[in-house]
């Protein structure tokens, strides 16, 4: 199973085409070949679909640094916005 390695589309890319290196900013890669922090040249893309893309190694997938929420914000926002859904009885037969 290939790695899912997220990149920060917001800093720029070059390159997604296949059967050439993609040039990305990673953000997960696993590697101690990669720093994390700079772009990186990928392994030979292998398939594209959008700006989600497969190399001999890793699938990537984009995501806007610029835009994005903390987790912790995004499972906050979650947690308020679950209500739980009103019971009705019927007064008939005292059933939910």
């Amino acid at each position: 199973m290939k790695t899912i390695v997220l990149y920060n589309i917001s800093r720029g890319y070059r390159n997604i085409k296949v059967g050439a290196h993609a040039y990305v900013f990673p953000i997960n890669h696993t590697s101690d070949l990669v720093s994390n922090k700079d772009i990186t040249r990928t392994s030979e893309v292998l398939a594209v679909d959008n700006y989600v893309f497969e190399t001999h190694n890793s699938i990537y997938v984009p995501i806007r640094m610029d835009t994005a929420k903390p987790l912790a914000n995004i499972l906050g926002e979650a947690s308020n916005a679950i209500t739980p859904f009103p019971a009705f009885i019927d007064t008939e037969t005292d059933h939910l």
